[in-house]
């Protein structure tokens, strides 16, 4: 999924925290200063800079992730193709349909998924980083319900071997029309308290903004199959939240 606000999180419970305070301390002492650091994302600008990746990229930032200025993401903007910050908020999709450089506009932790879902089509290797990645930063129950929500699980027509084109006809079945993926901007980006990503589950609003995001940024077939092999299969989580999952027709099940 393209959850741009996650590496906040941490930053901010690092921040908060401190690097001496451990996991039963991290929980209570967050939820005692949940409301500040809401306050803080709305007002600090600092804070929106941890969000997402608002500057233009130089030579410099290539030597972190040097697949991130190559081909499909060209974020050194090498052939002046990467749109500005501001028409990114507006509209996202470019006229011929996925930005993939829109990638170039997301927090340091998600250029390896990135890479794995768009440059290598491994999507396998995706399924695996974003699973850690929930591990990492405790959004278990918000991927996991979103996976059902989204109507995810039932998707058989995204498998391991989907390409972008046949996941961006499906995206434009599921969500075209003028208010639907290719019109959508990162200024719709649910600003969600930080906590609700730790310990709650998904909204269906929540749900809807991030499935068009994805096929905007084309990894939609990459968030599908990475609930495939995870949370979908799940005994727990199908026993959780599979009675959310919509009914789906036209090739899903």
């Amino acid at each position: 999924m393209s959850r741009l606000l996650f590496p906040l999180i941490a930053l901010l419970a690092h921040h908060t925290l401190g690097d001496d305070c451990g996991s039963e301390c991290m929980a209570a002492t967050f939820l005692q200063h949940q409301h500040q650091i809401a306050a803080r994302v709305r007002t600090d600008p600092a804070a929106r800079e941890l969000m997402f990746r608002e500057e233009p990229w130089s030579a410099a930032d290539c030597e972190e992730a040097p697949w991130m200025c190559e081909a499909p993401f060209d974020c050194i903007n090498s052939t002046g193709q990467v749109e500005s910050w501001e028409k990114v908020l507006k509209r996202l999709a470019k006229p011929s349909g996925v930005n993939m450089q829109g990638w170039c506009y997301a927090g340091s932790p998600f250029y390896k998924p990135a890479r794995q879902c768009l440059a290598t089509r491994d999507l396998h290797g995706y399924a695996e980083s974003m699973l850690q990645f929930s591990h990492d930063y405790k959004t278990e129950e918000f991927d996991a319900s979103y996976c059902f929500m989204s109507g995810h699980c039932q998707n058989l027509q995204v498998t391991s071997n989907s390409t972008l084109l046949e996941a961006e006809a499906i995206c434009d079945e599921r969500y075209g029309g003028p208010d639907g993926w290719r019109s959508v901007g990162l200024g719709q980006f649910p600003q969600l308290p930080p906590w609700k990503y730790l310990w709650d589950s998904a909204d269906q609003k929540d749900v809807d903004i991030f499935v068009i995001l994805s096929c905007a940024m084309g990894n939609y077939h990459c968030d599908v199959n990475y609930c495939h092999e995870t949370y979908c299969a799940m005994e727990s989580y199908k026993k959780k939240y599979q009675h959310l999952a919509p009914t789906l027709q036209g090739g899903f099940q």
